[in-house]
């Protein structure tokens, strides 16, 4: 497998600890930290999050069909970068499109039914991801919902983002330190969001966030 491969593999496990803990069982219809999400939802969106992972390497269609029915004209080809890129929220409005209201929906249909119906699939889902990523070559391009084309080690670059930041969503709602995630997680997905500045802002826009904040426009920061 590929390094990002290797770290998403690694991240499954490190993530699950947090996933099965009283912690999380005790808050799952608490609020999250994510807006319009609970404890559970959370937890259940980020185990559909990772393995959409098995729909798209399986060129199975994981979205739903009215997402599906949006989707018109040729598929759209992007980088890790662009895709993420592609899914900032750039204002409340965002939280209203058609997208964002299916996740939140499903998430909330799917943390209804207990945290150990979404651990269970969680659990279940892990090993198929693995043997996945042991057959699919990363240069091969597959299809993701909606319409659009990447190289598979670039997706799951996205989806070791999904596991990353929502593993840390996840901690925070509930008072816990974040998982273990090795530096090859996390430096996978500080260079796919730094990219992702880097195209929506320029350079010179993020270098001067970085280092001169009085110039800096504050938002330039703010991958998703």
């Amino acid at each position: 497998m590929t390094e990002v491969y290797d770290s998403f593999a690694a991240g499954l496990a490190d993530v699950r600890p947090l996933m099965a803990s009283d912690a999380v069982a005790e808050a799952w219809d608490r609020p999250s930290a994510v807006a319009g999400l609970t404890v559970g939802g959370l937890a259940a969106h980020l185990t559909m999050a990772v393995k959409a992972l098995i729909g798209v390497f399986e060129a199975r269609e994981l979205a739903a069909p009215e997402l599906r029915a949006a989707a018109t004209g040729p598929a759209t080809r992007r980088t890790a970068a662009a895709f993420v890129g592609s899914a900032r929220f750039r204002g409340p409005e965002d939280r209203e499109t058609d997208m964002s209201r299916w996740v939140q929906d499903k998430a909330a249909t799917d943390a209804a039914k207990g945290r150990d119906v979404v651990l269970d699939r969680f659990d279940r889902g892990v090993p198929d991801i693995v043997a996945l990523l042991g057959t699919v070559p990363p240069d091969r391009e597959v299809t993701v919902p909606v319409n659009v084309v990447m190289s598979a080690g670039d997706y799951v670059g996205t989806r070791l983002i999904e596991l990353v930041v929502h593993g840390d969503d996840l901690a925070a709602s509930v008072g816990l330190e974040p998982p273990p995630f090795t530096e090859g997680a996390t430096g996978a997905v500080l260079d796919i969001l730094v990219a992702s500045l880097r195209r929506g802002s320029g350079d010179m826009a993020v270098i001067r966030a970085l280092t001169r904040s009085e110039r800096a426009d504050p938002e330039v920061l703010r991958a998703l």
